[in-house]
């Protein structure tokens, strides 16, 4: 078994194993392989990666043959491969890598975040001074750990071709910080981001009152190729962290109508944050 591996592709290879079942039950499948049901729950669900060994005996209990069964060894290959965020899963969890494999593959990123920026539109500075919130005391070393992913997260807005970023942000977001060393580097960046057109700001503005306040943190990545699904990412609009579904694509389409009728158009948004940043200089 891999040390590691992409929880992304060993879910879509699960899918496939779980396709395969169709509708015998685990303990068929266990009796007629040799294979504990448990395992072979893990594997469907994509908790686990299945080791090699394992699923050629479950392709030839399936008689999947020919292209299938190439194209199903080959899923299984590309989910060792090693990218760059392998060093640090020691510092990060599985739904978190998760995100991280689907971001460095996706060309839209739409997010909908509470009183600051989103984690990838967040200088450097900024993020530091957010570790106080966000991290338990971290060690000196694990907090620069954290801040080297973010870094290295950060380089897909300015990959070419970059990654296409829509905010819906809170105008609080702001008034994150008093310290003119956070925000002034931060808002620079957001000036030049937007300038280069690849990153769109929707300011919800204070006056929308109570209605505007926004409690949760969401994404929605999509690709550019046909059929590919998207994946939403939410800390608290959902029970989930990771989804791929009809519904979670509904509500998250709820959550951001109803704040973007609330927030301001983009070239509304883009003034206000050159005034703040007027204002800081």
């Amino acid at each position: 078994m891999p040390p590691h591996f992409s929880p992304i592709t060993a879910g879509a290879l699960g899918v496939e194993l779980g396709a395969l079942r169709g509708t015998l039950v685990l303990r068929e499948v266990s009796k007629g392989t040799g294979l504990d049901a448990s395992d072979i729950s893990k594997w469907e669900n994509g908790s686990k990666l299945i080791p090699e060994r394992s699923l050629e005996r479950l392709l030839d209990f399936y008689d999947v043959q020919g292209e299938r069964r190439r194209r199903l060894l080959n899923l299984r290959e590309s989910a060792t491969k090693v990218h760059w965020w392998a060093p640090f899963r020691e510092i990060l969890d599985h739904q978190m890598i998760g995100e991280i494999e689907v971001e460095a593959k996706a060309t839209l990123l739409e997010e909908i975040v509470d009183d600051s920026f989103g984690y990838l539109l967040q200088h450097p500075n900024a993020r530091r001074e957010n570790a106080q919130y966000y991290w338990q005391q971290p060690s000196p070393d694990d907090a620069e750990l954290y801040l080297e992913v973010h870094r290295r997260r950060r380089q897909r807005l300015f990959d070419n071709p970059p990654l296409h970023v829509h905010a819906i942000v809170h105008e609080l977001a702001f008034e994150r910080s008093t310290d003119p060393e956070v925000m002034v580097p931060q808002l620079t960046l957001l000036r030049d981001l937007t300038a280069q057109g690849h990153v769109v700001l929707h300011v919800i503005p204070k006056t929308s009152g109570a209605a505007g306040r926004v409690f949760f943190r969401v994404k929605r990545y999509s690709f550019d190729e046909e059929d590919s699904p998207t994946y939403v990412f939410s800390e608290a609009l959902t029970a989930g962290t990771v989804q791929e579904s009809e519904r979670e694509e509904i509500r998250f389409k709820r959550a951001w109508a109803r704040l973007s009728a609330l927030a301001l158009s983009p070239e509304e948004s883009n003034d206000l944050l050159h005034r703040r940043l007027k204002d800081w200089l």
